[in-house]
């Protein structure tokens, strides 16, 4: 299995954002020695304009797994897959998790409308992304 994961920011990044993202760090740690090119945890800003409500509405909050033939050169990987599962949470209210969404595609990901527009949103979002080992090792006045 392969692993990338993009999480999505203000700008404005707090001491308790970091603190939120540490054991996401420590995992990215371990596992990238014993794996490596096999997990990816990054993060990508969103601008004070439209907040973090305005990058979920735009970007989506959703996880994707894909079933592949084989390994892809990079992540996030961008070959064709063989099937791709949508998990998305719908909410009740801010923070509340209402129930899962449970979407299947009906052949390869790239071939199903209803699941190519997840992939459409999440490669741009993870090209723009950053490692998040500079969330917790760059200048944090420059963060």
């Amino acid at each position: 299995m392969r692993l990338c994961r993009v999480f999505l920011l203000t700008d404005e990044i707090s001491c308790e954002d970091r603190k939120q993202l540490e054991p996401h760090l420590h995992f990215i740690e371990k596992y990238a020695v014993d794996y490596p090119g096999q997990v990816e945890v990054r993060f990508l800003r969103c601008g004070t304009d439209e907040g973090l409500a305005g990058a979920i509405e735009h970007l989506g909050h959703f996880a994707c797994i894909r079933r592949r033939k084989g390994p892809g050169t990079a992540l996030p990987a961008q070959e064709p897959d063989l099937g791709c599962l949508v998990v998305e949470p719908l909410y009740c209210a801010p923070g509340k998790i209402r129930e899962l969404r449970l979407l299947f595609s009906q052949g390869p990901g790239h071939g199903d409308p209803s699941i190519q527009a997840y992939l459409d949103r999440f490669f741009p979002a993870a090209r723009k992304s950053q490692p998040l080992r500079e969330l917790f090792f760059t200048n944090p006045k420059h963060t």
